[in-house]
């Protein structure tokens, strides 16, 4: 039996809310807007609520674009293994760029926030 695939986001905060500076979250759906727009309504995760105010983020596509630093497909195990973890900088594009690290890819297809795909295999 394989385990239906979900996608999974992170966000980096632009303004840190006490000692969280990152989400990650999942959503079944095939676009994540509406997953964002539940947060924005206080229908998600509070913390991403905070985040957003505190940039003064109303619109979903606003919190796609500034605050939703990867997005790829994944499963329910891999998102419980990286919040087990803890430590998402470790993850994050702009923590490890600003460390000078190699991205984290945990899929072949990963999309940054800028809307591209960067394949890590080599044609």
């Amino acid at each position: 039996m394989t385990r239906p695939a979900i996608t999974l986001y992170l966000i980096h905060a632009e303004v840190r809310y006490g000692h969280a500076g990152h989400y990650l979250g999942v959503t079944q759906r095939d676009s994540l807007l509406p997953r964002l727009a539940e947060h924005l309504t206080g229908q998600g995760s509070v913390l991403v609520q905070l985040f957003a105010e505190a940039c003064k983020i109303d619109t979903p596509e606003e919190l796609e674009r500034r605050l939703v630093v990867a997005v790829w497909s994944g499963t329910r195990g891999e998102e419980r293994r990286l919040k087990n973890r803890g430590g998402l900088s470790r993850i994050c594009p702009i923590c490890r760029t600003a460390r000078g690290q190699k991205l984290y890819t945990p899929n072949p297809l990963m999309r940054r926030s800028n809307g591209t795909a960067q394949s890590i295999h080599q044609d």
